[in-house]
């Protein structure tokens, strides 16, 4: 009946006042005894406490249901919008219902918690950061996925992929990028919000785990026959070399070693890959297999 809890025990208090009164004015007028008074009015307050802590439980109870069914028609309307399930005389009807404009634009948007994060804390942060400014988010298998009107910024906490702007009843492509998106950020440990034009190539190393396995057995597997941990050190040498845009200093630097020292490395990497990392194409392929390797961490197989 929309009426609080605290209204609810204020006048529940009040009308045991009331009652107290009305009993002690009852025994002034006919004599009763004052023990048989006091023993009146300890049951009244015992009995009373009883029931309002049986009120106060049964009204918790109706809130949370509300709170669930509440949650349940929001996850409902943001999945037939994020899934394309939705008629468009049913989205108007739910749409209006929570104040979101049908012809505006929005970008879907699914988010991941880091370890140690809750779902909460990150859709607190999202709030914090002005988003959904427009737009419903909600939880749907232990991500929060939505639609909203502006991208959050970059520095959120957690995995956030966005996709592309688009209407309201086109936003399933949009919500298909956005999780590519986000399960290529989680893969690689990339934290923050990102779209698949911001992660270049690394989608398709997620998702094309065949050519990645060839690619591992073609530039990876070779390293195997070195002994101890030479192979993984000349793994995470061409690594960096190849991230820092084959520059020999800055990869030196980073690794801490010898420019010539990190010379031959890339030398010995090349003669046991067979490969020349001077072409572009040997140089994409040799990134490709290493970043699959590191999908798939331990030691060349």
């Amino acid at each position: 009946m929309g009426v609080s809890i605290d209204d609810l025990l204020r006048s529940w208090r009040l009308s045991i006042g009331t009652f107290t009164a009305s009993i002690r004015q009852f025994a002034r007028e006919h004599a009763i005894a004052e023990p048989v008074l006091l023993q009146l009015v300890i049951d009244a307050h015992t009995h009373s406490d009883s029931a309002m802590v049986a009120a106060a439980s049964g009204h918790r109870e109706a809130e949370l249901e509300m709170v669930g069914n509440e949650r349940h028609r929001r996850a409902d309307l943001v999945r037939g919008v994020l899934y394309g399930t939705l008629s468009p005389a049913d989205l108007r009807v739910r749409a209006r219902a929570y104040g979101v404009e049908v012809t505006a634009i929005y970008h879907a948007l699914r988010a991941r918690p880091r370890a140690g994060q809750t779902t909460a804390k990150l859709e607190r942060h999202l709030e914090l950061s002005g988003i959904p400014h427009h737009g419903l988010i909600t939880v749907i298998d232990g991500d929060l996925v939505g639609f909203v009107d502006r991208a959050p910024g970059p520095d959120l906490p957690g995995f956030v992929g966005i996709g592309p702007a688009s209407r309201l009843d086109r936003l399933e492509e949009s919500f298909r990028s956005a999780t590519r998106a986000l399960d290529t950020a989680a893969a690689f440990g990339m934290e923050g919000v990102h779209d698949l034009e911001s992660l270049g190539v690394r989608p398709a190393v997620v998702a094309d785990q065949e050519v990645g396995d060839i690619l591992v057995r073609r530039y990876v597997e070779p390293l195997s026959t070195l002994p101890h941990d030479m192979g993984d050190t000349l793994a995470r040498t061409v690594e960096r070399y190849l991230s820092n845009g084959r520059r020999i200093d800055p990869t030196a630097e980073e690794l801490v070693v010898h420019p010539n020292t990190l010379r031959y490395r890339i030398r010995r990497f090349e003669d046991i890959a067979r490969c020349d990392l001077r072409e572009p194409e040997a140089a994409l392929e040799v990134w490709w297999a290493l970043q699959r390797r590191r999908l798939n961490p331990g030691p060349p197989a």
